[in-house]
């Protein structure tokens, strides 16, 4: 006999799945594993539980909470899990969830109360959704979850995320963060986490549209978070929500890689805020971060705010359509590209059309810092500019005395890929960045155009047979950046190019 109305599920493609708006009497209390080392099963929760979890029409259904202690194990693969409004789910122990299935859910409009991991907890979830709960509250480092889908997340046991991370090392790879009222990913920010997140997909966050970024990361102590390959989706109706957040407001330690992602649509690319921070921030794409329009309240591809020690690397990022492209506050030390510094180089950042009241602002170093910025386009759609030029679109101690000097020249190049074997091949790619149509242009005749993702896998292969000119389409890839391997008749050059779709 079912025992809920048609609607509101948490689906797990094993575990979790749903909750629908159920009025139902409870018949039992709330259940806690024996805590004698067993490894349990869903149909060992029913058997044991006292009718806290029942089985029935093909799922599982949990009606009261329950407690996974410190030394059981749940193991849940292939189910349908049905979870009732207000129901908590503690694991203390072990929790490993896995599956192949997955079950399209309508919500409705309760929530069951969520899931917590106790600092005890090791937790391994994968091809699982978990969705129209009260989020994932992560109190243990021993915790992983990969190809799942974390959405539709109300306000419950976490308030400031979908998933809240507070210690150690978690994983989270190749997920789905959709519609949570409030950040998909988040950690404390008077503790240390520095988890990896690589993969995801981030859509339309902060349904709420408080002001906090989709992912909002606190302190990672002397460990480095690690945020790559994935992409920061906004909902441009969400007017006070951005891409990405690492902020150390309450003191500590941060170290931040942020790499090859895609931030797109939201009321700012990303911020960094504290002292006693560093970042990497190379090859990501910030595009049309500037739903808000307010260019005084957010609109930055990237924006950091420094104070004590503080130190950022930017490069080969791409900027176009934000309000502003960089902003540096207060005592923000980045580095933008330094060309007689062999640990750096120079910085090959893209800029283009970055800007807000008839202005174009590439770069704003709006301290009193001395900034490096060598070898960058300053903007995409000009591959002659001048000094002067690039002078226009940069502010700093010209424009205003009390501002640090950004030290830009020499410039970097738009669109000439550098060889990697003939140093006397001249290839030309454009436009670059691009939103898939590119023409490539060689003084030699051109043999063979391939094009190699950042994961090393060839995505496109065209024989060109002795033309000095072709056209490639990427259009079909998803953005970001691609190595680009041209032959010619006197050997090959490779170079990098940016695709924004």
């Amino acid at each position: 006999m079912a025992r809920f109305a048609e609607g509101n599920l948490i689906t797990m493609k094993t575990l979790l799945t749903a909750i629908t708006t159920i009025c139902y009497l409870c018949v039992s209390a709330q259940y806690t594993s024996p805590n004698n080392s067993m490894t349990l099963s869903l149909q060992d929760l029913v058997e044991d539980s006292d009718g806290a979890v029942l089985f029935s029409d093909g799922a599982y259904e949990i009606y009261e909470d329950i407690t996974i202690s410190v030394t059981d194990t749940l193991v849940v693969n292939n189910e349908f899990v049905k979870v009732d409004q207000g129901v908590l789910i503690t694991v203390e122990g072990g929790f490993y969830c896995g599956s192949s299935s997955f079950l399209q859910i309508i919500c409705c409009d309760a929530y069951y109360e969520g899931f917590r991991f106790e600092e005890t907890a090791v937790a391994d979830i994968s091809n699982t959704s978990i969705l129209y709960g009260g989020g994932i509250q992560v109190l243990t480092g021993n915790f992983r979850i990969e190809e799942s889908s974390v959405s539709f997340h109300s306000t419950g046991q976490t308030t400031g995320a979908a998933l809240n991370l507070s210690t150690g090392k978690p994983e989270i790879i190749n997920c789905t963060f959709l519609q949570n009222e409030v950040a998909a990913i988040a950690s404390a920010a008077n503790s240390d986490a520095a988890p990896l997140i690589s993969g995801c997909t981030f859509d339309g966050n902060v349904t709420g549209n408080s002001n906090r970024p989709q992912v909002n990361l606190g302190p990672s102590g002397a460990d480095t978070a690690f945020v790559m390959l994935n992409v920061f989706q906004g909902n441009p109706s969400l007017t006070n929500v951005g891409g990405m957040g690492f902020s150390l407001l309450a003191g500590g330690e941060g170290h931040l890689v942020f790499s090859q992602n895609t931030v797109m649509e939201n009321r700012y690319g990303m911020t960094v805020f504290g002292a006693n921070v560093t970042s990497r921030i190379e090859e990501n794409i910030f595009m049309d971060n500037d739903t808000q329009g307010e260019p005084f309240l957010g609109g930055s591809g990237i924006s950091i705010t420094g104070f004590g020690e503080n130190e950022h690397l930017i490069l080969g990022n791409s900027f176009e359509g934000n309000l502003w492209g960089i902003t540096l506050i207060e005592a923000a030390m980045a580095n933008l590209g330094e060309n007689d510094n062999p640990e750096i180089g120079p910085g090959e950042n893209f800029f283009n059309d970055n800007g807000n009241g008839g202005e174009i602002y590439a770069l704003f170093n709006n301290t009193e810092n001395t900034i490096f910025a060598q070898g960058n386009c300053w903007d995409a759609s000009n591959d002659d500019l001048t000094l002067a030029e690039a002078e226009l679109v940069i502010s700093h101690v010209v424009d205003d005395p009390e501002l640090g000097e950004v030290i830009f020249d020499p410039l970097g190049t738009c669109s000439l890929l550098s060889t990697s074997i003939n140093e006397s091949i001249e290839v030309e790619l454009f436009p670059n960045p691009s939103s898939g149509q590119i023409f490539v242009r060689s003084r030699e005749r051109i043999k063979v155009v391939e094009v190699i993702d950042l994961n090393g896998r060839r995505v496109f292969q065209q024989s060109v047979f002795s033309s000095t000119g072709a056209q490639i389409d990427l259009s079909n890839l998803p953005a970001g950046f691609y190595l680009v391997e041209v032959e010619t008749a006197k050997g090959f050059v490779t170079g990098k190019v940016c695709i924004s779709l």
